[in-house]
């Protein structure tokens, strides 16, 4: 009987008490955001670039509010990325590993990840 009370017709056919701004809006031809799209071109291209995301450990570094620092690793390699969604900026230099770094957007100078910027540090080790 409870099975039949939440998969009744009547359940979904009730407006939702949400609504959906974004889901179901034609695309913006004509009018892209050039900075997202090329942001998205980027991590593409790392990933591409970089085979063994496939399978590499998703492995948390920091996890606050306001900031997110993650690392994949594997094959001798990994990528890290650092996100800052607050309103001050945060030194990273006690968790940053070392390596190649890409700043995917925002500004980030002398290990320091600026308000609403995001990073991806790049390292190779050996195999």
């Amino acid at each position: 009987m409870m099975l039949s009370l939440l998969t009744s017709s009547n359940l979904f056919m009730r407006k939702p008490c949400w609504r959906d701004p974004f889901n179901r809006t034609p695309y913006p031809w004509g009018h892209e955001d050039e900075e997202l799209l090329e942001c998205f071109r980027l991590l593409g291209r790392l990933h591409l670039g970089n085979p063994f995301l496939q399978d590499a450990p998703f492995i948390p570094v920091v996890a606050t509010e306001d900031l997110f620092l993650y690392t994949r690793q594997g094959e001798g390699q990994s990528l890290s990325v650092a996100v800052n969604r607050g309103d001050i900026p945060y030194n990273l230099q006690a968790v940053l590993p070392k390596g190649k770094i890409t700043p995917i957007s925002g500004r980030f100078e002398y290990d320091t990840l600026y308000p609403l910027s995001a990073i991806v540090i790049e390292q190779q080790g050996e195999r």
